[in-house]
């Protein structure tokens, strides 16, 4: 009652609407589980380094302040999931139900929409976050870290917030489907994340304007806030430079947001890329080649032939409709596509091994192998709940049962796209495994007896697990309404299986000293792994509708920018840790 009365009096009806399902939500529960879990890894990890356990190793470097980075970055990895998903369907959504025409005819502005729509999902965004966190941070105070440190982390994390929630209403404007909407968003910040690094590489990078300790990783506007803020988080110096580096990526968010609005004011009624325009984009260039040749031979009957071969086309055949529906209509199980996901993945390891020592290069193939294995499993999901969910969505779902068929018959026909798929990333999997075999420099085992034994045992292993993956996804879609909400909560069960258990073996490999340079590096990559998965699977996401080439070469490229990725981190670690390490020679010397 009270919610009505808000909304029916307050200036910001939309946001209210937004906010109604904020502690409702089982999704946003689960999240809230996963944040708590977390910080008490994090709150873990704080006990070990006051208790001595990592300070009595010799020459250690490991302190609070590598933790603080690695909170800070699982904060980013939630608050990236939960903003990002629930972005890419707020203005989606209203073209969906065909409200978003009725919010224009009311009072309420272009403008308004839009900005209503970015600050709920920011606030729901922060909300998930900040509460569990906020317990981390007070621990690290009151241990003695540094004040300004634990400010950066979490301006940092507004910040992020900010970007992710306007580029997500950005997408979510502009794109009538919520899926297409998810997958261009993680493809537009890989490219941001990515062409930064290729530019350094080649030397053309632009350098707008210089701060201390950032110009020597990166010089590029929108994301000179991340290497200024973890300088003083490490060092304690710097923090006017950190807050006019904050700068450029609020801008930028701005400027999203105003596309959002211009999207909104040019297409309110359909956007501007639909899931109609990009289904069936080789069917559409037959058509137009069908009907220019047609108009040059001077044939009046265009239109009908096409229509029947079109209605040829659509014919099933009496054996396994199902089936053969599902493997004509998903792009992702061509041999194609896999094999040039193979050539990608042959080229990238090259690639590396030209850049990297022979040290990094062996340390390197692990990270790539593992998070190639993650992103088999999340492909799988997507295609168990898109061809699960597609039916429900499409209204098909009663004429599916009406065939004579059982329903297990009708279930394992369905399943046959989301099988080839499983088989076909096996086939990717394998090259790369293979391929470390033989490019390892610190590996002796080759290709003799050991090796294929250990080659076939690590791919049963992978196979085990991604069928595990697939009647997880199975059992999650069978429960759920809608395509976002099966593939949410089938990666939430996922991650909680596979991740959850292995937290504590995490903690105990950085409660073991060491090396601390090796420590601190393993320490970053491990924190940066998932978001480097959420970055990666965007490649895989943009596939859910389309077929044609243009998609295939932008999963390719995200494919190949995610390496990028790769290698930007493992450089901006080694310069970092580098920096510190000289700086505290100087002052021993000193």
């Amino acid at each position: 009652m009270l919610r009505r009365w808000l909304a029916d009096r307050c200036e910001f009806p939309l946001f209210l609407r937004e906010l109604r399902g904020l502690f409702g939500s089982r999704f946003r529960l689960a999240l809230w589980l996963v944040t708590v879990l977390l910080t008490v890894v994090f709150l873990l990890l704080w006990l070990g380094e006051t208790g001595g356990v990592l300070r009595q190793a010799a020459g250690s470097r490991f302190r609070s302040q590598w933790t603080l980075l690695g909170q800070f970055l699982a904060g980013c990895v939630v608050l990236a999931g939960y903003a990002t998903t629930v972005g890419a369907a707020s203005i989606s959504q209203e073209r969906e139900r065909r409200s978003l025409e009725l919010l224009l005819l009311t009072r309420m502005s272009v403008f308004q929409v839009v900005w209503q729509k970015f600050a709920a999902v920011l606030l729901q965004s922060l909300l998930l976050v900040v509460p569990c966190f906020l317990l981390t941070s007070l621990a690290y105070a009151g241990g003695g870290s540094s004040l300004a440190g634990l400010l950066v982390v979490w301006l940092l994390l507004f910040v992020v917030g900010v970007q992710l929630a306007a580029s997500a209403v950005m997408c979510s404007a502009l794109i009538s489907s919520p899926a297409i909407s998810l997958g261009v968003i993680w493809f537009f910040w890989m490219c941001l994340l990515a062409i930064p690094g290729l530019l350094e590489d080649v030397g053309i990078l632009p350098q707008w304007y210089w701060f201390r300790g950032a110009g020597a990783v990166l010089g590029i506007l929108p994301f000179v806030h991340f290497p200024v803020g973890f300088s003083v988080v490490v060092t304690g110096g710097g923090v006017p430079e950190f807050l006019l580096s904050c700068v450029p990526p609020l801008v930028l968010s701005v400027l999203m947001l105003l596309v959002a609005v211009e999207g909104i004011r040019r297409w309110p009624g359909r956007a501007f890329l639909n899931p109609q325009s990009v289904q069936v984009p080789r069917r559409w260039l037959e058509r137009r080649i069908a009907g220019w040749i047609s108009r040059v031979r001077g044939r009046s009957d265009s239109r009908a032939a096409v229509d029947s071969e079109v209605r040829e086309s659509r014919q099933l055949p009496e054996r396994d409709p199902v089936r053969w529906r599902e493997l004509a209509r998903n792009p992702q199980t061509r041999w194609h596509a896999h094999v040039l996901y193979c050539v990608t993945v042959l080229l990238g390891l090259l690639w590396l091994r030209r850049q990297l020592s022979p040290l990094e290069f062996a340390v390197s193939l692990p990270v790539l192998q593992v998070a190639y294995g993650l992103l088999s499993m999340l492909m799988v999901v997507v295609c168990v709940c898109e061809s699960l969910a597609f039916e429900r969505q499409q209204g098909t779902r009663d004429l599916l049962w009406l065939m004579p068929i059982s329903n297990v018959e009708l279930l394992w026909q369905k399943l046959a796209g989301a099988d080839r798929v499983l088989w076909l990333l096996m086939l990717s999997n394998m090259t790369l495994a293979v391929s470390r075999l033989l490019l390892d420099p610190m590996s002796r085992i080759g290709l003799s007896v050991q090796g294929v034994l250990y080659l076939v045992s690590g791919l049963l292993l992978l196979l085990m697990v991604l069928h595990l993956v697939k009647w997880l996804a199975v059992w999650q879609s069978l429960r759920c309404e809608g395509l976002l909400r099966a593939l949410s909560r089938s990666m939430l069960v996922v991650t909680t299986i596979f991740v959850v258990p292995a937290l504590p073996l995490v903690v105990e490999v950085l409660r073991l000293g060491g090396d601390s340079a090796v420590l601190e590096r393993r320490w970053f990559l491990c924190c940066c792994s998932p978001l480097l998965v959420w970055l990666a699977h965007a490649s895989r996401l943009l596939r859910w509708r389309g077929g044609s080439g243009v998609l295939l070469l932008m999963a390719v490229t995200g494919l190949v920018l995610w390496l990028l990725v790769l290698l930007w981190l493992r450089r901006y670690c080694l310069r970092l840790f580098g920096s510190s390490e000289g700086r505290g020679d100087d002052g021993g010397n000193g």
